[in-house]
Order: C-alpha cells, then structure tokens, then sequence
C-alpha cells in the first residue's frame, strides 16, 4: 500500500494516488483520492481490496505506523458497525453475529502457528 502525492488536482478534486499491490503476482490497484485521512484509507482499502479479495495475509506499507495504526483502527470500527448493522433479519443477524467476530479477530490479530493454520480453525474440525 502507497501513495502517490501530491498530484494536479483532477476536474473530480483528486490530487492523490492510493496504491495496493499484490506481492505475488504484481496485480495493482489504484484508486484516486481528494483525502488521504485514515477514515477515507480504510474505506478505499474495504472497496478495493477486502471486498474483491478477502483480508490480505501481510499489509507492507511505508507510512507512519501510528498512522497505519489509525487506517486500521477505522476499518476495525466499520466492520464492527456494518456486522451489527448490516443484517435485518433477526434469524440471519444471529448466525452472522456468531461467525463475523471468529473472522475479524483472526484477520486483525491471531497469529498464524508454524502449521499455517490459525488456531480458530481448529476449533472448528474438534
């Protein structure tokens, strides 16, 4: 994840660049931006990258940590909002809430064992 600034200003108000790119096979995706606050970051990298792909294993960045930190803190709190606010029927909003904290927590901080497994996941297999 990087970004490019500071650019001319399009006819939209972007002047900067957000790019994510696939270690592995070199895929970039670029999203033009007017902000580059924390908030707005978190949104592009949910719509570009968790959406399309799943939550990535490694996030490689050259940024200030605090402010990575930040970027991570607002998806961390748009996850939590879109989980408990996204589902309205009262069946499914139960299994969603069940399962939706298993994902979150080991994409935002399980550490993966020697295995490769993440220690949820066999829990799940007992």
């Amino acid at each position: 994840m990087d970004f490019v600034i500071p650019l001319p200003r399009t006819r939209r108000g972007n002047t900067a660049l957000l790019l994510f790119q696939d270690h592995l096979t070199g895929f970039v995706i670029a999203k033009a931006m007017a902000e580059t606050g924390a908030l707005e970051v978190a949104k592009v990298f949910e719509e570009s990258v968790f959406r399309r792909f799943g939550a990535p294993s490694l996030v490689r960045h050259d940024r200030d940590p605090r402010f990575m930190s930040e970027v991570f803190q607002k998806f961390s709190e748009m996850m939590q909002s879109s989980r408990e606010d996204g589902i309205r029927n009262k069946q499914l909003k139960r299994l969603y809430s069940a399962r939706n904290p298993i994902l979150l927590g080991t994409w935002l901080g399980c550490a993966i064992n020697d295995e490769g497994n993440d220690g949820v996941s066999q829990a799940w297999s007992k």
